[in-house]
């Protein structure tokens, strides 16, 4: 079962740059590390982050976190997931950016959201399309790549990938790599 962290963009950066985080004040105040549900991140979200602009919502594998991990009666009487030990940059397995409208989208936080999007991929030499394909499967979180059609000087792909655009966005963007839209269609260009 997948749960759920909300950082501020600080808090982010410094977890990243350090690789460990013991969380925000509120939960070193507390002596644990808050999660949510998928199904408790938007009440968290308006309840603790009101008017943040730039929040970072990352999701753990509850299992993986597991001796260290308590389901406590807390909010509403509802049980919510508490992590007594550092969280570790390796326990994140997604990460996803999220800005204020994306609270009210009922299926925002739905676990296994699964995004469908067709990608165009520039082919110079034969060997580009080889690499491209690599690339793409090589992708954290990558769950299927259909093969559209080759043609020339352009392959197009459909890619399956679990989260959101913006996810799938920042992942190339750390692989060198970036989407170019064009009306409704999406070109995949080495920086």
């Amino acid at each position: 079962m997948l749960i759920f962290k909300l950082f501020r963009k600080d808090e982010w950066l410094k977890f990243k740059a350090s690789g460990r985080t013991d969380g925000a004040p509120i939960d070193v105040s507390d002596g644990f590390i808050h999660f949510s549900k998928a199904s408790q991140v938007k009440e968290t979200a308006a309840k603790h982050f009101k008017g943040e602009k730039d929040l970072v919502l990352v999701s753990c594998d509850a299992d993986n976190l597991k001796p260290d991990l308590k389901w406590e009666i807390s909010r509403g009487g509802d049980l919510f997931p508490h992590l007594y030990r550092h969280l570790l940059l390796k326990d994140i397995r997604e990460l996803v950016y999220v800005f204020e409208e994306s609270w009210k989208k009922n299926n925002f936080f739905n676990e296994g959201l699964i995004t469908f999007v067709d990608v165009y991929i520039p082919i110079q030499r034969m060997q580009d399309w080889s690499n491209s394909l690599l690339l793409l499967n090589n992708l954290p979180y990558m769950k299927k790549i259909n093969i559209i059609g080759l043609r020339g000087d352009v392959g197009k792909v459909s890619l399956g990938f679990q989260g959101t655009n913006n996810t799938f966005f920042n992942i190339l963007n750390e692989k060198g790599y970036k989407l170019k839209q064009v009306n409704d269609e999406f070109i995949l260009i080495k920086k």
